[in-house]
């Protein structure tokens, strides 16, 4: 999906290094392996807004109930997708203002997303349209709680959760070559604004994501921003769009490289990547926990090992 809609946003070469740095993400790879609803959750918050990106540029009936389907399935997943609800008006709302697409077509194709979400919920719940069961369960998101649970980050415990939790540990568990990407990608959109529209598409969810973050009552651990990762790493493909010189290719270049090395040297542990900035895995202990470091994903070699 990254590749599709990277090709489509800027070009095949662009997709091709959004789409490699997906396939050699740490995080990703980390939870792609552990049965949870974390990269589920990514991934369909990021096809959902692809499918939202692809309505309101083809403004088919079909195109709009796809979109309502793919969004009732990553709300059944988890309910940070619930995220996706400002993320469409946002979206929505930029599109009518830059005239992509009318007001009137954009509250015809929102009703035909929301009835196929009702009806996809609905269906997920063994057929029986009851969406009171959806939002009992949104009621008990923090019911089992620790009330004394103590937050630890950067060696610092607390018995508050840190507001910025969630930025330093994407800062100190994204690979350094993909920050330098994302930021090269940046300053790049800034210095130009033919793509600015485009980037709208991937930012907005990314940045959504790791604001709410700042409010939540928990700290979890990279996983809870997992989602704005997709869109972060499609948006490095910026740094290729506009037939970039044989220099920046070459730059580029060099960065995956580096991104590849630093996730082949953590594999087959990627849960435990912290970036050479802060010290590598041996030094992720002292700066984070939890889901952060070990999820019991090594317990069954552990056992093996012992035996």
């Amino acid at each position: 999906c990254i590749f599709f809609w990277g090709q489509k946003l800027y070009g095949t070469l662009p997709a091709l290094l959004a789409s490699a740095l997906a396939a050699c993400s740490p995080n990703l790879l980390a939870h792609a392996k552990l049965a949870t609803t974390d990269l589920g959750c990514a991934a369909f918050m990021f096809f959902a807004t692809c499918a939202f990106w692809y309505a309101t540029h083809h403004l088919r009936w079909k195109t709009w109930l796809l979109c309502g389907f793919i969004t009732g399935l990553a709300l059944l997943t988890k309910y940070t997708a619930l995220l996706l609800g400002p993320t469409f008006i946002l979206l929505g709302l930029f599109c009518v203002w830059q005239k992509a697409i009318s007001f009137s077509d954009l509250i015809k194709g929102g009703g035909l997303v929301i009835i196929a979400i009702v009806f996809t919920i609905g269906a997920g719940y063994n057929f029986t349209f009851d969406l009171t069961i959806y939002l009992n369960g949104l009621q008990k998101i923090y019911a089992n709680a620790n009330a004394s649970y103590q937050f630890y980050l950067l060696g610092e415990v607390s018995d508050q959760p840190f507001w910025y939790y969630y930025i330093i540990a994407f800062l100190i568990k994204t690979p350094i070559a993909t920050l330098l990407t994302i930021s090269a990608a940046a300053v790049l959109l800034i210095r130009n604004s033919q793509d600015r529209n485009k980037a709208v598409f991937l930012l907005t969810p990314a940045l959504l994501i790791i604001i709410v973050s700042c409010f939540d009552q928990s700290n979890l651990g990279y996983r809870r921003i997992l989602p704005a990762l997709p869109f972060l790493l499609l948006f490095c493909a910026h740094t290729l769009s506009n037939t970039p010189s044989h220099l920046r290719k070459g730059f580029i270049a060099g960065l995956f490289c580096i991104a590849f090395l630093e996730s082949f040297q953590i594999y087959p542990h990627h849960l435990s990547f912290f970036n050479q900035a802060v010290g590598g895995p041996t030094r992720g202990p002292y700066l984070l926990d939890d889901s952060n470091i070990d999820w019991g994903q090594d317990l069954p070699g552990l056992l093996n090992r012992q035996q």
